[in-house]
């Protein structure tokens, strides 16, 4: 009985963090892209007030703000990043074959990888791309939220949101 008991309270006593779906916020995000990305459209706005709570860290929330507040400072208007921080292109075709995977704990941060096709539609040299996006994902409070969006080309990250939003904010 005494084995029981202490599997159960070593359970009862978790973290949190650890215990959450990691996935979870950048599963919204991908639902979003996936409506947004259809024939009937959606909604596409990924940065609302909500979401910036929510699902992203406290230091991407603040560097999206800040880069928010500078573009409107430059009376720019418009989108902040200018293409689809997802896809990260302007037009795409709706997606296919979206696949997500959460890889193991790097050290504090867990990368979750989603694939899917998103220009097909426009060549056959694209009709077999898979694009791959990570999610880098930390913990916060009781749970897991985004750090980054990079995009993954041949096993290199090409391309950061979070690195397009520091350098936006300057």
């Amino acid at each position: 009985m005494r084995p029981f008991l202490a599997l159960f309270l070593a359970l009862a006593f978790v973290n949190p963090a650890a215990a959450a779906d990691a996935s979870a916020p950048a599963k919204e995000l991908l639902e979003i892209m996936v409506g947004s990305a259809s024939d009937a459209g959606g909604d596409s706005d990924y940065f609302s007030e909500d979401r910036l709570n929510r699902l992203f860290s406290d230091d991407f929330a603040k560097l999206y703000r800040a880069a928010w507040k500078k573009q409107e400072s430059d009376e720019n208007g418009g989108y902040l990043l200018g293409y689809d921080p997802i896809t990260m292109a302007q037009d795409g075709c709706p997606i296919k074959d979206l696949s997500i995977e959460t890889l193991d704990d790097q050290g504090g941060w867990l990368p979750v990888i989603a694939r899917f096709k998103a220009f097909y539609c426009f060549s056959d040299d694209n009709k077999d791309k898979v694009e791959i996006r990570q999610f880098i994902m930390v913990p916060k409070g009781d749970g897991w939220v985004i750090d980054d969006i990079q995009s993954v080309v041949n096993n290199r990250v090409e391309g950061s949101v979070k690195a397009n939003l520091e350098e936006l904010s300057k």
